[in-house]
């Protein structure tokens, strides 16, 4: 399968570039026995029967329910209630850092008011030291001083910065070493670490001002009926008993210009 850049029907879910380095895999998310909903707003709702994985592709067993499915639909993973498609979690990262410009909003903000537009960037390319130093340097210029900083990637980016930076290395060690200890990046204002992460979308770097980001919260996670007075409710043909947990909450970046986004990048 190769990169996808196609319109999913949820307006919601954009700058979507499929296996790009085949890092990130759809069968690591969908799982035997998961309720999903596809469509605009979960109109087919469905039940995951069994995942397979390939070398290239992997694919999912679905019993669905009665509707239609067209092509570039979307598909969410639901609650046992099979509601509340694409609401029920965080926006995260990628609403806050995505393509966006001009008159679209993130938070009810235009992407046009000054340092609300993040450095993004699409071109289809290797991973270069210069595009990693291009992104964090425009976004330092919306950052403050002292602002703490990390770059996260997926695998195979993380191995391809890596191995520029072996191959730039001018210090001869008096034993030999293969590979290293751990990643930094400089770019004339402080170390910064880079930290593989697994859930990186696949080809993509991430450049986050960790002081711009927040944790909005209606109250801390906690269950919505305390269980220890009698709220545990059996399931309905069932001798199992359940008890919900919610946490009302939401993550914003207070200035999206002080972060980057690369996507596309290959190793």
């Amino acid at each position: 399968m190769g990169p996808r850049t196609a319109s999913l029907d949820d307006g919601r879910s954009i700058d979507n570039y499929g296996l790009v380095n085949s890092d990130l895999r759809p069968e690591k998310y969908i799982t035997p026995g998961n309720i999903i909903g596809v469509g605009t707003a979960a109109a087919v709702i469905g039940t995951v029967t069994g995942v397979t994985t390939g070398a290239t592709a992997g694919s999912a067993t679905i019993t669905m329910g009665a509707g239609a499915l067209v092509a570039n639909d979307a598909i969410f993973l639901l609650s046992g209630g099979a509601i509340g498609a694409g609401s029920s979690e965080f926006t995260g990262i990628r609403n806050a850092l995505s393509s966006t410009t001009g008159t679209s909003t993130y938070a009810g903000l235009a992407r046009n008011t000054v340092g609300w537009t993040p450095q993004f960037g699409s071109v289809s390319e290797a991973l270069s030291l210069s595009r990693m130093e291009l992104s964090y340097l425009r976004a330092r210029e919306y950052g403050q001083s002292g602002d703490r900083y990390a770059i996260f990637m997926n695998t195979t980016l993380y191995k391809k910065y890596g191995d520029l930076l072996q191959s730039m290395r001018r210090v001869v060690e008096p034993s030999l070493l293969g590979g290293w200890t751990g990643l930094e990046f400089a770019a004339g204002a402080g170390r910064v670490g880079v930290f593989l992460d697994y859930d990186v979308p696949d080809g993509e770097v991430i450049v986050l001002n960790l002081d711009s980001w927040l944790i909005c919260q209606v109250g801390d996670l906690d269950w919505l009926e305390d269980p220890n007075q009698g709220a545990m409710l059996r399931l309905s043909n069932k001798i199992s008993y359940q008890a919900t947990m919610v946490w009302f909450a939401n993550l914003l970046c207070l200035t999206p210009a002080a972060n980057g986004r690369e996507t596309q990048k290959t190793g």
